[in-house]
């Protein structure tokens, strides 16, 4: 019996360290508006789209995207293929997914993208 208690006790420490360990949970599919494309910083300025109620890029915000996935879907065919920064263009919709700290950060004016979606549907 005391060997089976032990046994719990030690399994509910390391349930309770593993339960205390701190992630940093990536918000998928943030909706943004691309105002600027900068290849040289490997940034974008990216902003909330007018029919949201949003404030997280406000009019403006600097997005690192150096180390980012950037892809494209074609709703069509369900083609998915990753693209470059340079096949953004000011005014093309995306989605963003940010990490939380990062979300913090983007109410400050900057933060870095861990992947972006062009939803504008215009490549072949």
């Amino acid at each position: 019996m005391r060997k089976k208690l032990i046994l719990y006790i030690i399994c509910m420490m390391l349930l309770g360290l593993v339960g205390c360990s701190k992630k940093d949970p990536l918000h998928l599919g943030v909706n943004a508006i691309v105002v600027e494309v900068n290849k040289d910083t490997g940034s974008i300025i990216a902003r909330d789209p007018d029919e949201m109620n949003s404030t997280l890029f406000g009019e403006g915000c600097s997005i690192n995207c150096s180390k980012a996935q950037i892809i494209y879907c074609k709703f069509g065919t369900k083609d998915l293929k990753e693209i470059s920064l340079g096949d953004l263009q000011a005014g093309d919709e995306i989605t963003i997914d940010l990490r939380e700290s990062e979300v913090k950060s983007a109410k400050n004016g900057s933060c870095s993208a861990e992947k972006i979606q062009l939803i504008t549907q215009r490549l072949k």
